[in-house]
């Protein structure tokens, strides 16, 4: 029995670039790591982590960020080797510093409702702010969050461990992924 003009074609075409595309990850499998983060030796409550690889001694750069509460994270899609390691809250800074203006905008819906049915009222018609019912519910919901962060907001942490360039923290991640060394940070 002859070869069929597709077998010929994948063999010749298609079986070399799969081969290739396969070989192309170093064979290298990613693996998720988790550990936990202390500042002045105790758990940071909140912030972000971000594992980035040495570009020199890997094919790709290779950069993940996970989020931290309560000093734990779990950080997926990692390549075995030596990563550096950037640690931050500053984002998390950034959000709780919106409370101010996220509560000012939900007392303005509240008001808009009120007035919305008042005037539904007069007019003797019926108000239907159930679409608005639910933004207020989410924008509570969310200035709820806020305020569970402000409660845990982390100390300010020296800039250092937020830049790639700078950052003089480490971590080794194992073939089997798992648990790692725990980052230490100092506020000062």
């Amino acid at each position: 029995m002859r070869p069929s003009l597709f077998s010929k074609a994948f063999f010749l075409f298609l079986a070399p670039v799969l081969l290739l595309a396969a070989g192309c990850s170093g064979g290298k499998k990613k693996v998720d790591i988790d550990g936990t983060v202390n500042v002045d030796g105790k758990a940071l409550p909140a912030g972000s982590i971000t594992f980035t690889n040495n570009p020199e001694k890997a094919k790709d750069k290779i950069s993940v960020t996970a989020e931290i509460e309560d000093g734990a994270y779990t950080a997926k899609g990692l390549v075995p080797g030596e990563y550096k390691v950037q640690v931050s809250v500053e984002q998390l800074r950034m959000k709780v510093a919106e409370l101010p203006q996220k509560r000012q905008a939900l007392q303005g819906v509240d008001a808009q409702i009120a007035k919305g049915v008042e005037m539904a009222g007069k007019m003797g018609k019926e108000f239907d702010a159930a679409d608005l019912r639910a933004q207020v519910q989410t924008m509570k919901d969310e200035i709820k969050k806020l305020e569970a962060l402000q409660k845990k907001l982390p100390p300010k942490l020296p800039e250092k461990y937020a830049k790639e360039s700078d950052t003089p923290l480490k971590v080794t991640v194992p073939a089997g992924g798992g648990t790692v060394e725990t980052v230490n940070v100092t506020a000062k």
